[in-house]
């Protein structure tokens, strides 16, 4: 959403503080149901809000505590498709908050500056714009832009998935639970994909071992041979015409 100022301040914890710029914020102008539920209660994937009016001036404050700011992160790490997808499911998640708490995920802030990562990219919070019906967060193409965006960011992104996303959050159609089920359906396979090689690379180490002990006893049973051998040898020596040490077989021929 384009004409928010942003600051940040620490008073008792770091908090972020939206305000209109065209014009502050009015009472009038929130959603009074909506922003009763933030207040009432903490929504799983939503940053804690508070509600600051000074002279009829709104401002929205977000408990930030030791989150960071997504695009901060973006820019000195390299995610994988797996966080991607995780991050995707995440939000999914949070937008089937938003329904279970009577509030609209449209009015989800999808800009990487306001959202915010905690424990991992799995760990996704995101800011709630509590406003009246006329004042949409994202406009229709948002979710797009941010599906395009967090993928094409990926160390390689995986061009079929992406298509599928797309024509997915296309649909007029659309409900969070189907992009919450494909992301957790594509992580599970990447799982069983990575459980897999780590199982066939388990048997070929379990194979190697069993080759190098195998070798290591036919090393030992031949060298236990070649003992029984020179033992054998040595009982026998006796038996054999005793010659000087000068003596080979070639002189003892001539002679």
């Amino acid at each position: 959403m384009n004409g928010l100022n942003t600051r940040f301040e620490q008073r008792r914890g770091l908090w972020m503080i939206l305000e209109r710029t065209s014009a502050p914020w009015r009472r009038e102008e929130l959603d009074a149901a909506q922003t009763g539920m933030l207040h009432a209660c903490e929504v799983p994937g939503l940053l804690p809000l508070a509600v600051e009016e000074t002279d009829g001036r709104i401002a929205l404050r977000y408990r930030l505590g030791s989150s960071k700011m997504l695009s901060q992160m973006l820019r000195t790490e390299r995610w994988t498709m797996t966080d991607a997808m995780a991050a995707l499911c995440k939000l999914a998640e949070t937008a089937e908050q938003c329904h279970d708490h009577m509030l609209d995920f449209k009015r989800l802030l999808l800009r990487d500056e306001f959202i915010f990562a905690g424990s991992g990219w799995h760990d996704l919070r995101f800011a709630y714009l509590p406003l009246a019906d006329d004042g949409k967060a994202e406009d229709e193409t948002g979710l797009e832009r941010l599906i395009v965006r967090w993928v094409m960011r990926t160390e390689k992104p995986d061009g079929a998935a992406l298509q599928q996303l797309l024509e997915m959050t296309a649909s007029e159609e659309f409900v969070p639970s189907s992009l919450r089920t494909y992301t957790r359906s594509y992580l599970c396979e990447r799982a069983e994909e990575r459980a897999g090689r780590m199982s066939l690379a388990a048997d070929r180490y379990e194979g190697a071992l069993e080759r190098i002990e195998a070798g290591l006893e036919f090393r030992a049973v031949q060298q236990e041979r070649r003992a029984d051998a020179r033992a054998n040898g040595a009982s026998q020596l006796p038996e054999k015409p005793d010659l000087p040490l000068s003596y080979s077989p070639a002189r003892l021929e001539r002679e």
